[in-house]
């Protein structure tokens, strides 16, 4: 080795270049043309075969460590959440290298797609400052998966792009197009749950209660915006079975499955031990009333204990038919609640005691004959905006005693 330092002849050298971070060899020659670079230097082989450039001189081979160039950032690593996102802004979080750290990232490049191949995606410039990244909200309803990947940018450009990522996002306003909003029975008067079922099936919502005498509460679990808002159910009946019914629940108390059933079905614990409720019974023809629950007696038949009931109405022919689709709605407010069936405003009760719990849902029964079956179009949960917002007061002012009129 003295002699090569003994060398007067000019040393070249030629670097084999690597992807950064594996081991190249540096080659020091006195001669020989400077692209001749053995094949085994890139991979990393050390040689040993004597000198590998024509003429004379020596070879020497030096470990070194190759840096990326141009130095553009790394890949990105997202941190997305785990559940899906209900009527709320999409916050996404992500971390990214740089080969050189006088080579800084100065901002990022987002995109969202409602595809995995990016087709179509939008574009957000993310400054450095704004991650975590609130991504701009959706309009109201919007559903579906969301795709994301980001680049890093700096000096140099943009780097390489991350790894997708997918959010699903849920709207309390569901047309029942993702079974992840979670439709399933929450109280019931029977103890075999087989015979209780909510079911997703293309597009719709399948609600089945098919002992005798029984009754279920059918819920997401998901909590009504404040006062005031809107609940609209659009449903149709599929076992033409006489005294079975359908409705509106809300006002709903908070809790875990209720297990209560014909035996207990006092027990005030868990979800829906009070509400609200609207009863739609098919028998033919329909008619309909609003009760307030206030707790469920101990009954072989599973009954329920109104506080107050306005009695049931022939829903008339002008007004919607028995074998076709019907929207009913309940719009709430902090004086009482008003009832529209196909748009036209039905009822108000001035009631408000349990105005403000949250959950809500849908109620179906049974009488003298099995099988209440029924297809839900939709279930939206809403605010109310702008002139709906307000329940006029000369309403309540024509209301009876019980908040009817």
């Amino acid at each position: 080795m003295e002699e090569h330092y003994r060398s007067t002849s000019t040393i070249r050298y030629l670097l084999g270049l690597a992807t950064f971070g594996m081991l190249g060899w540096l080659l020091l020659s006195t001669a020989g043309p400077a692209s001749a670079v053995d094949s085994r230097m890139l991979a990393g082989t050390f040689v040993d075969e004597g000198p590998l450039l024509d003429g004379p001189g020596y070879v020497i081979y030096v470990p070194t460590l190759v840096r990326r160039w141009p130095p553009l950032p790394y890949a990105g690593a997202f941190d997305v959440p785990d559940s899906p996102v209900w009527d709320s802004p999409i916050t996404l979080s992500w971390e990214a290298r740089v080969p050189l750290d006088h080579y800084p990232i100065d901002g990022y490049l987002l995109e969202e797609s409602r595809t995995p191949d990016f087709a179509g995606a939008v574009t957000y410039d993310v400054p450095v400052t704004s991650v975590p990244f609130d991504v701009p909200p959706k309009p109201f309803g919007t559903m579906g998966t969301y795709y994301y990947r980001v680049r890093a940018r700096n000096l140099w450009g943009l780097g390489e792009a991350s790894n997708p990522a997918s959010v699903l996002l849920l709207s309390t306003r569901d047309d029942f197009s993702h079974p992840q909003t979670g439709w399933a029975p929450r109280r019931t008067s029977y103890w075999d749950l087989g015979v209780m079922a909510a079911e997703y099936s293309s597009g719709e919502l399948i609600t089945r209660v098919e002992d005798r005498f029984d009754f279920t509460i059918f819920s997401p679990m998901r909590s009504a915006p404040p006062t005031p808002y809107s609940i609209k159910l659009r449903t149709k009946v599929i076992h033409e079975a006489n005294l079975t019914s359908y409705g509106i629940v809300f006002g709903g108390n908070e809790g875990t499955f209720c297990g209560v059933n014909r035996w207990n079905a006092s027990d005030p614990d868990g979800c829906f031990s009070h509400y609200y409720r609207l009863n739609v019974i098919w028998g033919g023809y329909l008619k309909y009333g609003v009760a307030r629950i206030d707790g469920h007696r101990d009954a072989a038949l599973g009954a329920t204990g109104a506080a107050f009931d306005w009695g049931y109405d022939t829903l008339e022919g002008y007004e919607g038919g028995a074998y076709g689709w019907n929207e009913w709605e309940i719009r709430v407010y902090d004086n009482g609640f008003a009832v529209y069936v196909n748009g036209r405003l039905m009822r108000t009760l001035g009631d408000t005691t349990y105005i403000h719990d949250p959950l809500y849902g849908i109620f179906s029964s049974t009488n003298e004959y099995n099988g209440a079956r029924f297809r839900h179009d939709y279930y939206y949960v809403e605010p109310l905006v702008g002139a709906s917002a307000t329940l006029p007061a000369e309403l309540l002012r024509l209301s009876a005693p019980d908040g009817s009129f």
